[in-house]
């Protein structure tokens, strides 16, 4: 799904749970492409299990699998759904904070709930590490929507009012209200980035 939307492709890692593909696009690219590459990988494992129902084993893998897969932890796909889910209601930097509130509250509860598979543990584990790293990282990618918005020229149909950098959103043109002036988005970006 990536490839079909041109997007380009950093890494693919294995894991024993699944496979994450790392792309090196800019942060804001449409969140309907966003979803359908999310939704592919879930999508490619329920074709996969109605085409090949004779194996037991490796259907109950599968479907563990699919299911963990689902789970709103990141990077599994459940996040990245839930996280473009949230940046069409809440500002880029929030909905980013949320989702990796909601990763660790999830891999607390799935770790207790999955504690008998060893399987599970190990992966979790895994996936603890990744929002571990994901948290480190939460600052940079606030600015690197930022500067991506300063860089690249955007034509958003949805204009919003807003008073702080921290409340741009993601597929949206912003005017802002500073001590009652309005500037344009692009001039906030000059502001900022030029000093």
């Amino acid at each position: 799904m990536g490839l079909f939307f041109k997007w380009k492709i950093e890494n693919v890692i294995i894991l024993p749970f699944g496979g994450i593909t790392i792309f090196n696009e800019k942060v804001d690219m449409p969140l309907i492409e966003e979803f359908l590459i999310a939704i592919a990988g879930p999508l490619f494992q329920i074709i996969f299990y109605m085409c090949f129902r004779t194996n037991i084993l490796f259907n109950n893998y599968n479907i563990a699998v699919l299911c963990f897969n689902l789970l709103p932890i990141f990077p599994l796909d459940g996040s990245k759904m839930i996280n473009i889910l949230l940046n069409k209601l809440f500002p880029f930097k929030m909905s980013h904070k949320i989702s990796l509130i909601l990763s660790i509250v999830f891999v607390i509860f799935a770790f207790f709930y999955l504690k008998y598979s060893i399987f599970f543990v190990f992966a979790l584990l895994l996936i603890l590490l990744e929002v571990f790293k994901e948290i480190s990282k939460h600052s940079y990618y606030f600015n690197k929507f930022l500067l991506e918005r300063y860089l690249y020229p955007h034509h958003f149909k949805h204009v919003k009012y807003i008073t702080k950098i921290t409340h741009m959103k993601r597929q949206t043109s912003h005017i802002f209200k500073v001590d009652n002036d309005y500037y344009l988005e692009s001039e906030m970006m000059r502001k900022t980035f030029d000093k």
